[in-house]
């Protein structure tokens, strides 16, 4: 399985590489009606309100407007909802909890000690819950102000409300900006899933008949099919995250 994956990978590695395949690239990505390029200039935009509004009202340690909006924001209005009120409650659990740890009368040493905890925590749960991540990630960066004595609570102030304009701001923007909305998305995206899994079983049904030739491997149609199923659950999922009017029979698409 490792070595068809590696396979597989490098076989799409080199085919992008062919000259059709980057001039379909390059096309792709300056047709302003394509999502990637309306994606990249909702991002870009975005930041530029978020820069505007860090110079202008000069708020203190103000890149984190701009910081968080560029994490925040995807391609997808449910998944920007989803991760912005994540990074919202991940950041202010954190800001607490890092206070309190903060004022806590104990030696330099001691907070080393806590800084090397909290970053083990931080790699383990960033990737797998990124909620949970968010809040240790904040609490290591209190940690660490008062190791280097420059914290203060103006400054984890200033990192709460930097956060959450950004969310805000990201949310903004993903609403505003040409919004793609998952009910637009299910009807290819289910039907890509339904040929890939007609697919799948015929290479089963080939292999169980022995009629596969020598290059052919049933494994390589089995991944394109699981992740085309996780591509149609993933975005029903987003669908309950969308604004009820933009809704439409999530139940029956589930």
């Amino acid at each position: 399985d490792y070595l068809e994956n590696y396979k597989l990978s490098f076989n799409h590695f080199i085919a992008g590489l062919k000259p059709r395949v980057l001039i379909e690239f390059m096309r792709e990505m300056f047709n302003i009606s394509s999502q990637q390029f309306q994606y990249a200039l909702r991002v870009a935009l975005g930041l530029s309100f978020g820069v505007f509004i860090y110079k202008f009202f000069n708020i203190d340690h103000g890149h984190w407007i701009a910081l968080t909006m560029m994490i925040v924001i995807q391609p997808y209005y449910g998944a920007t909802g989803k991760k912005g009120l994540e990074r919202i409650i991940g950041t202010v659990s954190g800001i607490i909890l890092g206070g309190v740890i903060m004022l806590l009368p104990i030696p330099h040493e001691a907070f080393v000690s806590i800084l090397v905890v909290i970053s083990f925590f931080v790699a383990y749960f960033l990737r797998n819950n990124y909620k949970v991540g968010v809040f240790f990630v904040t609490i290591m960066m209190v940690v660490m102000m008062q190791i280097s004595q420059q914290g203060s609570w103006e400054l984890i102030g200033g990192r709460v409300v930097s956060t959450l304009i950004g969310a805000v701001l990201a949310l903004v923007a993903g609403y505003a900006f040409w919004p793609v909305w998952e009910k637009q998305r299910f009807p290819a995206l289910m039907s890509n899933a339904l040929l890939q899994n007609k697919n799948y079983l015929q290479q089963i049904i080939r292999y169980c008949n022995k009629e596969l030739k020598a290059d052919e491997s049933w494994s390589k149609c089995r991944r394109l099919a699981e992740a085309a199923n996780n591509d149609v659950f993933a975005c029903v999922q987003r669908m309950y995250e969308e604004p009820q009017f933009v809704q439409r029979q999530v139940d029956i698409s589930f």
